[in-house]
């Protein structure tokens, strides 16, 4: 059963990438003039 191992690595980096494109929203909304 790979799904399970490729499934569990992909929440892994999911997470990371969540992170850090938060981050980046927060630094966009700060930069955008409203």
């Amino acid at each position: 059963m790979e799904q399970a191992t490729s499934s569990g690595h992909f929440t892994c980096q999911c997470q990371q990438h969540y992170q850090k494109f938060l981050t980046e929203c927060q630094i966009h909304q700060v930069s955008l003039p409203n």
